[in-house]
């Protein structure tokens, strides 16, 4: 069976709000565990919140869109937004093994979206970031 649910928000922090809500409605109605919420939600809260803070030049409002889909135990997530060209996955590892002391300030979460993630994938297409996210579900919850 497959279930596809699609989010449209703004460039505002706040609307990570919305995100979390929707995704919660998911879980509830949808029977997806905990645990593969909790991964969806740091990984969108880590790319939206990049996205917002640092993909645009100016202060208009701009429209994001998540989609999500369920399908043979699979969550296929879509992030779609008109922000400035930036390929998460070819941002800087950071040296988790490096004292904290010594680790740079940065691209932590991008590490745990690449590791918590079963896929990850981008490309710049029409002038939009597409971020595409696989989480196989854990069918335990």
């Amino acid at each position: 069976m497959t279930s596809d649910w699609i989010l449209q928000i703004q460039n505002s922090i706040p609307e990570l709000t919305r995100v979390h809500a929707w995704l919660e409605e998911i879980r509830t109605t949808h029977a997806i565990g905990g645990g593969d919420v909790f991964a969806l939600t740091l990984a969108l809260d880590e790319l939206l919140t990049n996205t917002i803070s640092y993909g645009y030049d100016d202060t208009a409002s701009h429209d994001i869109t998540v989609t999500l889909r369920v399908d043979d135990g699979r969550a296929h997530v879509c992030i779609d937004d008109d922000a400035r060209e930036f390929d998460p996955l070819r941002a800087e590892k950071p040296d988790i093994d490096a004292p904290l002391e010594e680790r740079r300030i940065g691209g932590l979460g991008i590490h745990l979206v690449t590791t918590m993630m079963n896929r990850v994938e981008y490309r710049r297409e029409g002038g939009h970031n597409v971020i595409r996210l696989e989480l196989v579900l854990n069918p335990e919850g």
